[in-house]
């Protein structure tokens, strides 16, 4: 069996950060927001918890707090100016805000490492750590689901127009869906930041 894990463990961590990268998708799309932000709010994560990692001594949990903090808020206000559009039209200006943010990436070479990245960044995220976090995600957002928020996001997906008529505020549950796509995003951005390129069986510090 440790066999088996250590010959596909690079498979099955990746599996985990994409079911969180999707679930950071599904979020928005269930509140029936046409998002494809989450790669953005992915590298907010990322560069976020690189960058305190390396330049602070700032505790690698709580850089990853930050990132998913940072994801959140710049989900919430990047609601603001997309509650008015739908469809495609949501869809084609949260590609436009990935590319900003991967522009910025690029081009802010002081603070970022442009395209050489960013070196030295600790490696403290293991398999056990990602099925953790993946379960905790999944609990959350089940209990979303089967609270009253999850019955507006099903209502907005349907008929936005039924919603509306019984009283439902549709901009107040988009920055919702927003921020918590974007706290998803950033999460997992974090993580995979931290993820090993190699396994090297050392265990994570968390310190």
């Amino acid at each position: 069996m440790m066999q088996f894990y250590l010959a596909y463990q690079p498979i099955i961590d990746f599996f985990l950060l994409s079911v969180g990268f999707g679930y950071s998708q599904q979020i928005a799309l269930r509140a029936g927001v046409f998002s494809i932000a989450t790669a953005g709010f992915a590298a907010l994560g990322s560069y976020c918890v690189a960058i305190l990692a390396t330049e602070t001594d700032v505790p690698i949990f709580l850089t990853v707090i930050l990132g998913t903090a940072l994801a959140a808020g710049v989900g919430g206000l990047l609601a603001f100016p997309l509650a008015r559009l739908r469809g495609a039209f949501q869809a084609i200006a949260t590609l436009a805000f990935v590319q900003i943010i991967l522009s910025l990436l690029l081009y802010g070479e002081g603070f970022t490492g442009g395209a050489l990245g960013i070196v030295g960044i600790p490696r403290e995220v293991n398999t056990w750590i990602l099925l953790l976090v993946v379960a905790a995600t999944m609990f959350v957002l089940w209990n979303i689901g089967r609270s009253g928020m999850g019955r507006v996001f099903n209502a907005l997906r349907q008929e936005e127009s039924v919603a509306s008529s019984l009283g439902v505020n549709i901009g107040k549950y988009h920055i919702i869906a927003f921020i918590l796509s974007g706290a998803l995003g950033g999460l997992f951005g974090g993580l995979q930041s931290l993820y090993p390129a190699l396994f090297t069986g050392t265990a994570p510090r968390w310190a």
